[in-house]
């Protein structure tokens, strides 16, 4: 996967999900 074509709101997106994903496993 090339991150260079992938929109930079999508990126955005899943780190806001991996870090809700990881607050919540870390709770």
């Amino acid at each position: 996967m090339n991150f260079e074509d992938f929109p930079v709101e999508a990126i955005q997106s899943m780190e806001a999900e991996a870090g809700v994903i990881g607050a919540l496993l870390l709770d």
